[in-house]
């Protein structure tokens, strides 16, 4: 077997393992989505999905590669402190978690009607025009 070969049977071999490791976890969610957030102030508000309850899996919002800025200045230049995550079920708020990023785990809410919304950025509320988050990666799981 050439070099080229066996580099191909490693990589496809690699593949089906970790494909294999990972199908469980997304197999028990319910549903899921991804996005971006860019320049996205405090008081912004994701889109809405239903959870139908239908499976164990906590609800959660995975925010990465995290960004901050004050307004006018390039992404990454302020310092991320803290990142205030609200989660909205049915109109009314039902979690409130602050971190520096990361995976934001809700539990298991039940059956209803949600959208997070970010509540402050290094504890700066909704509404202050002046500081921005930007997060390469936003990935709902429910």
């Amino acid at each position: 077997m050439r070099i080229r070969d066996k580099i191909g049977a490693i990589a496809l071999l690699t593949a089906v393992i970790a494909g294999t490791a990972v199908t469980p976890a997304f197999a028990a969610a319910e549903g899921s989505f991804t996005s971006s957030l860019s320049q996205a102030q405090p008081g912004f508000g994701s889109r809405t999905w239903t959870d139908k309850n239908s499976t164990t899996q906590t609800t959660t919002v995975k925010l990465t590669g995290c960004k901050v800025n004050l307004g006018g200045a390039a992404p990454g230049s302020t310092t991320l402190k803290s990142v205030g995550v609200a989660l909205i079920k049915n109109g009314s708020i039902v979690g409130n978690i602050s971190k520096a990023c990361g995976t934001y785990d809700f539990g298991r809410l039940g059956a209803g009607q949600y959208y997070f919304r970010i509540s402050d950025v290094n504890g700066t509320p909704c509404c202050d025009n002046r500081i921005f988050l930007n997060a390469s990666s936003v990935v709902v799981t429910y």
